[in-house]
């Protein structure tokens, strides 16, 4: 489990150290800051639409076969990706690498729970997405870290041999699944798109929006509420991070129990959290402590909704899996263009969006998530 953690802690470390050297990226290759910005939102839109349609092509394959050929093909597109000769190369690039990603995940997740024992399989699953969380905290400042020391192509060779080194150590130690290999393609797309299932993605769209619409702008959101600056924004940064990880894992281990349980009050502390920051004034302790709160609850929801997700979609766990991954990457792309659009407004407007439209994914999953009798 801890292996498959690692290869995603490795591919996350990817999507965020190009966040960190997004600067360094433009001054190079002489682009702007808008165009440069075209490299995020091309692993974006590989994570969301690329990586379920490897899922489909690959249903057929071993988990564990398709798990190492992705590692072997991240290795090479970040290769590739730190000496693209320009902007153009590099997003077509950041295209498969994010693809690849959510093939990866989704894969990584489906195959960890298939390892576990039936009670064990939200923390196999959190183990994943923990890997994900670490990369959270570490990926962008250690990419800009790099990118300032060594230039920004130095960054992705480094992602590069983190990858190769999950490469051998998931080939080293994870063992295949015989109930890997996936049903009939016409079969998976039927059950990974029934309407619940759906549905039910819905559910992570809203709240990694309402989370996202104010931490994709928090640093203005503390410098404007607060006057927190420089350290003290990293700080605050840190300590987010630092709580999703341990969301995660605590999300995974209590979905053991119960997952819609834990994605029910994941979700409404969550929306309790940022509701929270429009009265409790300027002070940037308590300020932090809203904060710090809404990371841990709503990464809990991750590994939780996850692990429902793949029940509900049985026998297409491999896309079902794949799909959670995308959906909850298009909600934090949902998040970044409805807390730009309420920034503008000012920062009241930025949290009422955000509490708006984790609200709504609370209530959307105590309709939904709930189990049929």
């Amino acid at each position: 489990m801890l292996a498959l953690g690692f290869g995603a802690c490795a591919i996350g470390f990817c999507e965020l150290a190009a966040i960190g050297v997004l600067g360094l990226v433009g001054d190079d290759l002489r682009s702007s800051v808008a165009a440069t910005g075209y490299i995020v939102t091309a692993y974006a839109l590989g994570v969301c639409v690329g990586g379920p349609l490897l899922a489909v092509a690959t249903a057929r394959m071993d988990r564990r076969s398709v798990l190492l050929a992705a590692l072997s093909a991240f290795v090479v597109a970040n290769v590739a990706t730190a000496v693209a000769p320009s902007l153009a190369f590099l997003v077509v690039l950041r295209l498969v690498a994010g693809s690849i990603h959510g093939l990866y995940v989704g894969f990584a997740t489906s195959h960890a729970a298939a390892l576990a024992a039936p009670h064990r399989r939200g923390g196999a699953v959190a183990l994943v997405f923990g890997g994900i969380a670490v990369a959270t905290v570490l990926g962008a400042p250690l990419g800009r870290l790099f990118g300032e020391a060594l230039g920004w192509r130095a960054a992705f060779w480094v992602v590069a041999a983190v990858s190769a080194v999950a490469l051998i150590v998931v080939a080293g130690v994870v063992p295949s699944v015989r109930e890997a290999v996936g049903a009939e393609v016409t079969g998976t797309l039927r059950a990974a798109m029934s309407p619940r299932v759906v549905a039910f993605l819905g559910l992570i769209l809203l709240v990694m929006g309402g989370v996202f619409s104010l931490y994709t702008y928090v640093t203005e959101f503390l410098e404007h509420r607060t006057g927190t600056t420089g350290a003290g924004v990293s700080a605050v940064l840190l300590a987010f991070g630092l709580a999703s990880a341990v969301g995660t894992i605590l999300g995974g281990r209590l979905a053991d129990r119960s997952a819609v349980a834990t994605m029910t009050i994941g979700a409404g502390i969550a929306t309790v959290a940022l509701g929270a920051l429009a009265v409790v004034g300027s002070s940037p302790v308590v300020v932090t402590v809203c904060l710090v709160v809404c990371g841990l609850s709503a990464f809990a929801y991750i590994p939780a909704f996850q692990l429902r997700l793949m029940s509900l979609a049985a026998p297409a766990t491999d896309l079902a899996a794949t799909l959670g991954a995308s959906a909850a990457n298009a909600g934090i792309a949902l998040g970044a263009v409805a807390g730009g659009a309420a920034l503008a407004r000012g920062t009241d407007a930025l949290v009422v969006v955000a509490c708006a439209l984790c609200a709504a994914g609370f209530i959307a999953t105590l309709l939904v998530g709930r189990p049929r009798r």
